[in-house]
């Protein structure tokens, strides 16, 4: 069924993500050329495109990050192309510099940028609500509260684009992104190879204060047109009866928890959902205002609706009431549910039943079931080696630990705790070489993914090689862009479409940087690398050591995909254990576990389903009692095994 999402069939159903809705939705609107930097809940709008580009003539890459994306789908749009930029939230703070004057420019061919929001931070480092750069920017921004929405929005976006010549934003948030339901595939439009023609206009298109200063008034005058055609009957839906005592306003996945709640209470009100957000459909909101007696904002994160929806009212000289965030019945913070969403709407409607008190029995069992399993990096995950490595040979030395977003910040936890502090990607470096400029009391080390370094590394190490800051960069790379799917990057050298691209070394970089010190090693080298650890801390200014090795994720995958012999896992050998506890207290691999035996007594066991063969624990056992399982001695009946 999944298979039907690719084809050039109409009128056919398929269950699909809101992700790939979307992707579905600009194939059939026409998209010619899209960009992005991986990132959820985002990652697999361009992984679907991906898909549709093995097929169509469309262009989709990875891009080393999400400024160069967004450039690169402003550069595919001026010159005519029906272009789309993906980014999550944090990924718009990268791109912001472009964003912020590519409104300004306009555009000539669509151009679409959608944001995926976190909200209940689920993989992120903040809670931030993009739906403020709309405004910021000045562009106008939709936001779906279905997967049928998605799709709809995705098909009428490039169109929207074209007739204001704007940048149209779409707003996903990580649960609609994820969701699935049922959606109606149309047709595909025309699709053929041609070339782009890009016509020369210098005082359009290049932004000197004089030319930007004209085009700031030309956006300004474009939104005012935007706003007259968004505030339509076609771009709200109205539920409920047309009038009442209380009305709910809202838009996106909030609506879903919003129509679940009413439900369970049997109560049927006028609600407004909004599928534009900006600029806000002003008329319609009146309107709606005028036909109730007070009004119920319902939005996740910040009070963006309900900031201007106040400011509105007041400017028409209403007094109606407003719930929201302002007078705190909904947070600021966190995911919303249909719990939450039910609870506020009973204290403001007055309505005491409580449907989900018959839940709490099912509840606590659910809570007795639940195991204490916070996460950890895989099994064989070469981080981890590198982390074990670092921490050995830094003993003593006060070792300061700059971190970076990726799988490795993972390397916060026990036993490893090898992060002390981590902001955005590529800060790592900057924060790194701030701390070591201060003179800080310790070894500092920035600790960067291979994908992260070349998304926002390569600058920071410029400045402090440029400083000739005291600071060991550790790159760790495992070949891949892994916490987010295994996406390329400039230095595996396969681009999205799996073509052969240039693959860039992180080491030649950083020596023609100007870094004089630099390695590269093996971490499942273990004595190897401490030893390169300790001679690179001894040598003054920047320092760089490249740790790589494959996913082991990844690694394995490729072994199985390939038919290679499989990796030979690794034993205990109970008569040499002296159960020091060195692997599980000092290197934490998950595949190594404290299990009880026939007998009763707890052993130190391997579980041969988890264990890669990587070898390392065997090089941290300081007794030798780890080998692989084909090595272990023949007199060793008691090898302990699950």
């Amino acid at each position: 069924m999944r298979r039907a999402l690719f084809q050039n069939v109409d009128n056919k159903t398929v269950i699909a993500m809101g992700n790939e809705a979307l992707a579905r939705g600009f194939v059939e609107a026409g998209v010619q050329f899209a960009a992005a930097y991986p990132g959820t809940p985002t990652s697999e709008i361009l992984g679907t495109l991906g898909i549709f580009a093995k097929r169509l003539p469309i262009y989709v890459e990875w891009s080393a990050n999400e400024a160069q994306a967004l450039e690169a789908a402003i550069g595919a749009s001026l010159a005519g192309r029906d272009s789309v930029f993906v980014a999550k939230h944090v990924g718009w703070n990268v791109a912001a510099d472009a964003l912020m004057t590519s409104s300004y420019m306009g555009t000539r061919g669509g151009l679409v940028l959608v944001t995926g929001d976190d909200p209940g931070m689920h993989s992120s480092q903040n809670e931030q609500d993009s739906r403020i750069y709309a405004k910021f920017a000045n562009i106008p921004m939709l936001e779906p509260s279905s997967v049928v929405e998605a799709k709809n929005i995705a098909l009428k976006s490039f169109s929207l684009s074209k007739k204001f010549k704007l940048p149209i934003g779409i707003r996903m948030v990580t649960r609609l992104a994820h969701s699935r339901e049922i959606i109606n595939l149309g047709l595909f439009p025309k699709y053929e190879e041609s070339v782009a023609v890009f016509e020369r206009a210098p005082m359009e298109l290049v932004h000197v204060p004089a030319v930007a200063r004209r085009n700031h008034v030309r956006l300004l005058q474009k939104m005012e047109e935007a706003k007259k055609y968004f505030d339509s009957p076609e771009f709200v839906d109205h539920s409920g009866p047309e009038s009442g005592k209380v009305g709910i306003i809202t838009a996106g996945m909030s609506f879903q928890y919003v129509k679940e709640a009413l439900d369970l209470m049997g109560v049927n009100i006028p609600v407004l959902k909004l599928e534009v957000i900006h600029p806000l459909p002003e008329k319609q909101i009146l309107t709606f205002a005028e036909n109730v007696d007070a009004l119920i904002v319902v939005e996740e994160l910040e009070p963006f609706l309900e900031e201007q929806i106040r400011a509105l009212l007041q400017f028409n000289g209403s007094t109606i009431k407003l719930y929201g965030k302002y007078d705190n019945y909904f947070p600021r913070y966190g995911e919303f549910s249909t719990r939450l969403v039910y609870s506020t709407l009973a204290e403001i409607l007055k309505i005491s039943k409580n449907p989900f008190q018959s839940l709490s029995k099912v509840k606590k069992i659910v809570e007795s079931l639940k195991v204490n399993r916070p996460p950890v990096m895989c099994p064989g995950c070469p981080h981890r080696a590198t982390y074990y490595a670092l921490k050995k040979a830094l003993r003593g030395k006060n070792p300061i630990y700059s971190n970076d977003i990726g799988c490795y910040a993972l390397g916060l936890l026990p036993p490893l705790q090898t992060a002390d502090t981590l902001l955005a990607m590529g800060a790592s470096i900057g924060i790194g070489h701030g701390l070591a400029q201060a003179n800080v009391n310790g070894t500092v080390v920035a600790i960067i993914g291979d994908s992260t370094f070349f998304h926002s590394g390569l600058s920071a190490l410029a400045n402090a090689v440029y400083n000739q800051s005291d600071l060991l960069v550790v790159v760790v790379d495992n070949e891949t862009t892994a916490m987010t799917g295994m996406q390329g990057h400039p230095g595996t050298g396969i681009t999205l479409l799996e073509q052969e691209g240039k693959r860039l070394s992180i080491e030649a970089i950083a020596r023609a940087m100007g870094v004089e010190h630099v390695v590269v090693v093996d971490p499942y080298e273990s004595k190897h690398l401490i030893k390169i650890i300790r001679e690179l801390v001894n040598k003054k200014g920047p320092k760089v050591l490249v740790s790589r090795h494959k996913c082991a994720l990844l690694e394995q995958r490729q072994l199985k995909a390939e038919e290679r012999l499989e990796h030979q896992p690794y034993v205990i050998l109970e008569d040499r254990c002296l159960e020091c506890g060195a692997c599980i207290n000092q290197f934490g691999c998950p595949a190594i576990q404290l299990k009880t035996d026939e007998n009763g007594e707890e052993k130190f066991m391997i579980d041969p389903l988890l264990c890669t063969g990587c070898g390392v624990c065997a090089q941290v056992c300081p007794h030798s009692a780890i080998v692989p399982l084909e090595a272990q001695p023949t007199y060793s009946q008691s090898t302990t095994q699950p």
